[in-house]
C-alpha cells in the first residue's frame, strides 16, 4: 500500500486479503518465524544462524543490494563524475568568455591609442574600468 491510498476502505481490504490469501498467510508465518528465531549473545549468535539458515535453506532476502553493486556504483562515482565533469566544463566556458572579452577591449584599447595619442592614459583607464565591468556584471 502507497501512503497516499491509506484510508479505511483499503486497510480493512488489504487485512482481509491477508487473512484470507493463504500465500500471504504461508509467508507472514515464515516471516513470523523468522522474527522469533532473533538472537541476542554472539555464541547465541553463532548457533542461532547456523540453524536459521538450515530451517530456511535460502537467506537472499538478507543480502544487501550493495554486494551485487560495482564498486563505481555503490561509491557513486558515476554521479560525483558527472557533476565534476559540469563544473569543468562551466569553468573553461567561463574562461573562454573572460579571455574574449579581455581581447576585445585589448584590441579596442590598441585602437583608440593609435587614434588618439594625447588620450593614450585616458582610454586605457577607460577600457580597464569596461573589462572589470564586464567581467563583474
Amino acid at each position: 500500500m502507497k501512503k497516499d491510498d491509506i484510508n479505511d476502505f483499503n486497510v480493512e481490504n488489504n487485512i482481509r486479503r491477508l487473512i484470507e490469501d493463504e500465500s500471504l498467510r504461508s509467508t507472514a508465518r515464515r516471516y513470523r518465524d523468522m522474527v522469533s528465531a532473533a538472537l541476542v549473545s554472539p555464541e547465541a549468535q553463532l548457533i542461532g544462524w547456523t540453524e536459521f539458515l538450515s530451517k530456511f535453506k535460502n537467506l537472499s532476502q538478507m543480502t544487501p543490494p550493495g554486494a551485487h553493486m560495482s564498486n563505481f556504483v555503490y561509491h557513486s562515482l558515476d554521479v560525483i563524475l558527472l557533476f565534476t565533469s559540469i563544473v569543468i566544463c562551466g569553468l573553461v566556458i567561463i574562461s573562454i568568455i573572460g579571455y574574449c572579452m579581455y581581447r576585445c577591449a585589448r584590441n579596442n584599447f590598441r585602437y583608440e591609442a593609435v587614434k588618439d595619442k594625447a588620450n593614450y592614459r585616458e582610454s586605457r583607464n577607460r577600457n580597464v574600468m569596461i573589462l572589470v565591468c564586464l567581467l563583474f556584471s
